[in-house]
């Protein structure tokens, strides 16, 4: 499993040429429109620097964190996700868990979409601060 801790924080403060303008009401936070490439590869170099795995992007939104058997990836919707379900089914079939990152006002949709696939959920904010808040672990 993961040790993406409920709230945790990840700084963006090097990537500031990848937000846009453009802002969305989440709720009360404010969340910007981040890509998740970024997200992705600020989830690879958190791991890098803290963790003793084997750290490697399968694509620009999956990570492969090797001694962990666990894939991490980054979509932008539970439908986006829902279009690569028979990947990460064949990748839980190995035996490797697959963590599923969304913006967090689509964490409902995802366990409706996903439920009982044992696929783990995390959701994501930015609150316009320059910081990337994770929640989770959650099992679908």
């Amino acid at each position: 499993m993961s040790d993406h801790a409920e709230d945790t924080e990840i700084s963006t403060a090097l990537h500031r040429q990848t937000y846009t303008a453009s802002m969305t009401n989440v709720g009360s936070p404010v969340h910007h429109r981040i890509a998740v490439e970024d997200i992705a590869n600020t989830i690879a170099r958190r791991w890098q620097d803290e963790s003793n795995t084997t750290v490697r992007m399968l694509t620009s939104t999956a990570v492969y964190l090797h001694e962990r058997k666990l894939v991490e990836w980054v979509f932008e919707s539970t439908k986006s996700a829902a279009d690569y379900a028979d990947i990460l089914k064949q990748i839980r079939k190995r035996g490797i868990d697959v963590g599923v990152v969304l913006p967090m006002p689509e964490l409902g949709r995802a366990h409706e979409e996903f439920w009982g696939t044992g696929l783990i959920l995390y959701g994501w904010i930015d609150r316009g601060d320059d910081v990337i808040r994770f929640t989770g672990p959650e099992v679908a």
